[in-house]
């Protein structure tokens, strides 16, 4: 990918191969050459891209396309569950070290990934600020944003917890979806599956760290493990995949 120096605070950058799509998005500041390594994700085949910019403050606003085309990708090797992306800076110093201390001295997959799921969910607040005021979608819920702010809602929650597990060599996967929420019904949604011992681990940081109060508005951290391993008849009573 050739070197694009833009004016503009927003580099969108789409990638179709195999059947599968990576939309990403990068903050771009004042005279900034956007110089990206974008690892394609699923394996051999052809690829096609669209790099686009955007001149508005507001990560998800109006785009205008700068460059499209075609591509042939010779690896066959499957990245999508444990390369770095612009939401999920898996090879971020500050990702990295967090995550060599969470796991330090424990031996088995299901320990580390475990303790990174305790971890963010005793140390993440849920951003009802953001969430009551309807203003999160125009935040940035990438995992570096979230571990710095100590905020998120469910995107936040599960770049994080991607990230970490990545981190720490193991495969983890952002599953978006619906869920099941007291008082508000099915509404879209984002958790982790972690590639453990040949098995995927569903896991939910989010709802595992604690509670909203809808009436006063608030979050109340009481983390625990009913969202970490569950068996897959019990996670699909409020939780199914595919949005």
């Amino acid at each position: 990918m050739n070197p694009l120096i833009v004016g503009v605070k927003w580099v969108r950058v789409y990638i179709t191969g195999n059947g599968k799509t990576e939309d990403s998005f990068f903050s771009v500041g004042p005279g900034e050459r956007f110089d990206k390594s974008i690892p394609l994700r699923h394996g051999r085949g052809n690829y096609q891209f669209q790099i686009m910019t955007s001149t508005s403050d507001i990560k998800y606003s109006q785009y205008a396309v700068e460059h499209q085309g075609t591509f042939m990708n010779s690896s066959s090797e499957v990245l999508d569950a444990i390369a770095p992306s612009c939401d999920v800076q898996s090879d971020a110093p500050e990702i990295v070290e967090l995550a060599e201390a969470i796991t330090q001295g424990l031996q088995t997959e299901l320990d580390k990934t475990k303790a990174i799921h305790d971890w963010v969910a005793s140390h993440i607040a849920y951003d009802v600020d953001s969430y009551f005021q309807g203003t999160y979608t125009q935040k940035n819920w990438d995992a570096l944003s979230v571990l710095r702010s100590g905020k998120a809602i469910c995107a936040g929650y599960s770049n994080l917890t991607a990230a970490l597990n990545r981190a720490a060599g193991l495969e983890s996967k952002v599953i978006i979806g619906d869920a099941n929420v007291y008082q508000v019904g099915w509404t879209g949604h984002a958790w982790n599956e972690v590639k453990v011992d040949g098995r995927w681990v569903a896991m939910d940081t989010t709802w595992d760290a604690g509670s909203v109060d809808f009436v006063r508005k608030t979050f109340t951290f009481a983390p625990r493990l009913k969202y970490f391993d569950p068996t897959p008849e019990e996670f699909a009573k409020d939780h199914r995949p595919g949005r």
